[in-house]
């Protein structure tokens, strides 16, 4: 019955908000159009909640540029000018460090006919459209191995800012080549993008934060997260770079998706579940059942899917120890004894050499 409610809820929320989105309008693009008396339209590149992302040339530097238009919608105007705000100082901020050129640039902002836009630098494909142009095929190890030292560099500098980024994900992370084939001299780099939610350590955090593929166990909990919480994306990410495929897909509802962490990292810390709020406590018995306190779903179909589903470790072949230490250190239920940015950065998986 507490799954059966639970998911009822949860679809009554994502109703609640697709049907506010379909409402939003995107701006209506006009062919050589001219924003801010310098950068011409030049294609657009995709849209998202938020708005819409344009490729423009830049008459001033005579190069391009991306340009998110923002969607005249309060809220979203709000998380826009936000971002601005971090990208500008976290830039100017311990230049020397090496993260540093791995946040994406953003250079100026201004308002075109009651749009809010913000001006970045040129990138190529998204993680998430790269794979999607290989039918979901995952990367190979050495572009594995760069992808996730450049993302811990980004990620170890905005931690070293005091910033957690909240919602790390393959779409929120751009390879730097334009080309679409991925590789430049021979590298894949990238540059993580979309810090409209991040969150400085002393401003008060929100309840929920990242998407919820990518979603650390103690946010579903709805217990106090940290900058720690990144780091269980990076290893939902680390998966998905090399197998293609999502780690999690709980279909919109807490309570399968913390049966299915537990199937993958064991059962939940009493320690947690004491700390977790009302909402999240319902999915716990007070005694424990095989070790485990969680009411597991009653829907057949779903623990049907449980039983058939494969955990990370059956999905890195037993040849490949370093990878797999490595994202076992990443996805782990409690958040202090997951790797920090600095810490994954040391581990033996970066130094090994791939040909």
């Amino acid at each position: 019955m507490e799954w059966s409610r639970s998911r009822e809820r949860e679809k009554i929320k994502n109703q609640r908000e697709k049907e506010e989105t379909k409402k939003e309008k995107h701006y209506k693009l006009q062919k050589d159009e001219i924003f801010n008396q310098r950068y011409l339209f030049v294609q657009a590149i995709s849209d998202g909640t938020f708005g819409r992302v344009v490729r423009v040339f830049d008459g001033g530097e005579n190069d391009f540029k991306a340009i998110k238009i923002i969607k005249s919608v309060k809220r979203h105007i709000q998380s826009a000018k936000i971002e601005y705000g971090i990208l500008r100082t976290i830039h100017q901020q311990n230049e020397y460090h090496p993260g540093n050129q791995k946040i994406v640039r953003a250079y100026e902002a201004f308002s075109h006919k009651d749009n809010y836009c913000i001006v970045f630098e040129d990138l190529g494909l998204s993680l998430y459209d790269f794979m999607r142009g290989k039918y979901f095929g995952g990367f190979e190890l050495k572009a594995v191995q760069e992808i996730l030292y450049d993302c811990l560099q980004g990620l170890d500098f905005m931690h070293a800012s005091g910033y957690t980024h909240t919602d790390l994900k393959p779409e929120n992370i751009l390879l730097i080549d334009k080309q679409q084939k991925g590789k430049k001299e021979g590298h894949y780099h990238v540059k993580i993008i979309d810090l409209g939610g991040a969150v400085f350590q002393t401003e008060c955090h929100s309840q929920l934060i990242n998407t919820r593929q990518y979603r650390a166990p103690e946010v579903i909990l709805r217990n106090k997260w940290t900058n720690l919480s990144d780091m269980w994306c990076m290893g939902c990410i680390a998966v998905e770079l090399f197998t293609g495929q999502q780690l999690f897909k709980p279909k919109g509802n807490d309570f399968y998706h913390l049966a299915m962490i537990e199937k993958h990292c064991g059962p939940i810390p009493i320690e947690m579940i004491q700390q977790c709020r009302n909402e999240a406590r319902e999915y716990f018995n007070e005694y424990q059942l095989n070790d485990s306190f969680l009411k597991w779903p009653d829907d057949q179909f779903m623990v049907q899917e449980l039983n058939l589903m494969k955990v990370f470790k059956a999905l890195i072949p037993q040849n490949q120890q370093e990878l797999l230490n490595l994202i076992e250190n990443l996805i782990v239920i409690e958040p202090l004894k997951r790797l920090t940015p600095k810490q994954a950065l040391e581990h033996e998986f970066f130094k090994l050499t791939f040909n």
